[in-house]
């Protein structure tokens, strides 16, 4: 499994890659319990960085505040630009 950040991860099978976010189960029986939650499923390591990418991309501005686009837009790009840091060598992988 691939810890792309602290909430989300990639598992790997023969066959795709598997985006999911970590979550913590907050009441009832399995109450502090780790689970996996919202899995998408992709063809290369590629299509699941991006979708990561995207998901980090919504839970910045998914909150209840209200601001102006370009703030919005400001905000994207550093989510974006941070997130190129991290998968910044991923050519030299093959990753396409």
């Amino acid at each position: 499994m691939i810890q792309v950040t602290e909430k989300y991860f990639i598992q790997v099978d023969n066959r795709q890659y598997i985006v999911s976010a970590k979550s913590t189960v907050q009441s009832g029986k399995n109450q502090g319990e780790i689970v996996w939650i919202d899995s998408t499923y992709h063809g290369t390591i590629t299509e699941a960085l991006t979708n990561v990418l995207r998901r980090m991309q919504r839970d910045k501005l998914s909150d209840d505040r209200i601001i102006p686009l370009k703030e919005a837009i400001k905000e994207l790009k550093m989510v974006q630009e941070n997130f190129e840091k991290l998968t910044q060598n991923l050519e030299n992988y093959g990753g396409k």
